[in-house]
């Protein structure tokens, strides 16, 4: 169906900065809605199709989470509600085709490109990348089209349609690369994000479409995102729309439509950057579980790490303590592993 007055909404968030152990995870999703569409009530709008808490299993209606990774997910516990928010999106976006629920994470890794910062070598470095593509745990996947049904009446309801997404894993060697090629994890975070969103406007089909709104959740400290953006995008002269404590605002134009980022911070409460925090919050969960099985098979007792900092100095006294590096075995080194900052 034809649509006009159509606008382009691209959410974008991180997951992984703080840790000295694992991925940076990048997420993006993409959304189409109406022209006229009231973007500060947008999470409103979606309810209660769509609700920002947790999935219980116990509750009377059922809905699709979609919020902050924060909301939905405490370290150790059960990641179902990043996976039921992600998937229930994944299997109405229109770039997807039908999805068979046994290929439902397979399907995901392929559509999101989460691998392509990746250079093969890496794999055989730092070989928990290989599991990935073996399924996680994911109890209610029998009740995914059930899930995806409430998914795109709440989508429908609102003419909005959802695109899909786009992540980029950023691994150890690669985060450690970028640190001393940018000079800083801060300016590393950055420029991968608007790398992030370049990849995706480049896919963009801009029929009927009459603008673009990119939300970032700012990146730490930084408020001053001009520079970055003319690096990244060198055919583009932006403006500065504004720059508060809350808000960095930019302007452009891109392929003759008008296009504004913005780093806002609490950004990830806006559903479609609580969707991108949820696909790279859980693409880095599933990454890290991989990570402490590989070592967990060489230790049996080895306590798991989520890789924050002090845990993450625990785990690799562990480590040490039983000589893993002295057994003779090829296994990855520490320097290979451990994120500088």
């Amino acid at each position: 169906m034809t649509q006009s007055g159509r606008l382009y909404v691209i959410g974008v968030d991180e997951a992984g900065y703080g840790p000295n152990l694992g991925p940076l995870a990048l997420g993006a999703s993409i959304w189409q809605v109406p022209e006229a569409i009231d973007l500060t009530s947008f999470a409103v709008q979606l309810e209660p199709h769509f609700q920002a808490k947790r999935w219980q299993g116990s509750d009377r209606k059922p809905f699709v989470p979609l919020g902050d990774s924060k909301q939905l997910y405490q370290s150790g516990g059960s990641t179902d509600s990043l996976g039921i928010g992600v998937i229930s999106l994944l299997q109405n976006a229109r770039s997807s085709p039908a999805i068979a629920a046994p290929c439902l994470w397979s399907e995901l890794l392929q559509h999101c490109n989460c691998l392509k910062l990746q250079p093969r070598v890496h794999q055989e470095l730092l070989p928990w990348y290989t599991e990935l593509t073996a399924l996680p745990s994911m109890p209610w996947r029998d009740a995914a089209t059930m899930f995806a049904g409430i998914a795109k009446q709440g989508l429908a309801d609102q003419d909005i349609d959802f695109e899909g997404f786009q992540a980029r894993l950023v691994d150890e060697l690669l985060f450690n690369q970028g640190l001393k090629q940018f000079g800083s994890k801060g300016k590393l975070l950055s420029l991968t994000t608007l790398q992030l969103v370049k990849d995706v406007m480049e896919c963009l089909t801009m029929r009927d479409v009459v603008g673009i709104e990119v939300y970032c959740d700012r990146h730490g400290g930084r408020s001053k995102y001009l520079e970055l953006l003319h690096s990244l995008f060198d055919d583009l002269f932006f403006w500065i729309e504004s720059e508060t404590p809350k808000e960095s605002c930019y302007r452009a134009e891109w392929k003759g439509c008008p296009l504004r980022i913005r780093f806002t911070v609490g950004g990830d409460r806006f559903p479609p950057t609580a969707a991108a925090s949820m696909i790279a919050k859980w693409l880095r969960e599933v990454s890290m579980d991989h990570f402490n099985a590989f070592w967990q098979k060489r230790i049996t007792s080895l306590k798991p790490t989520a890789g924050y900092p002090v845990d993450a100095k625990r785990f690799i006294h562990d480590l040490k303590a039983a000589d893993v590096w002295s057994s003779g075995l090829s296994l990855p080194s520490l320097e290979t592993i451990w994120r500088r900052a």
